[in-house]
């Protein structure tokens, strides 16, 4: 419900409303397009624009500086064992690994 007496806002002003509340989403290149343009995909990368190919099964190009920020930095696995001896020394006996591991399936 309106105030008394406040302006309606134009529908200019709420399609910016909108546009500004969904994430933006660079309109994806062609294969064609990024095969004949690959320096122009890559500089905007570069520039911290990640850059989407293809329309069916879209893949992103971006810096490698980006994917090194975004990547883990650790193993999950030796990061929760971290975890599990900063929290008072909780023991955790890995399964055993290689061709020999005991399998076991449900009945």
């Amino acid at each position: 419900m309106r105030e008394a007496g406040l302006p309606r806002p134009s529908r200019r002003v709420l399609r910016t409303l909108l546009r500004m509340r969904k994430p933006f989403t660079p309109s994806p290149w062609s294969v064609a397009d990024a095969k004949a343009r690959l320096s122009e995909v890559l500089r905007r990368a570069r520039a911290g624009k990640p850059q989407v190919i293809g329309a069916q099964d879209p893949c992103v190009v971006i810096s490698m500086a980006e994917y090194e920020r975004t990547r883990p930095k650790e193993h999950l696995g030796r990061a929760l064992l971290a975890i599990g001896e900063r929290a008072g020394g909780v023991e955790f006996e890995p399964p055993p690994r290689g061709p020999d591991r005991p399998v076991t399936m449900p009945e």
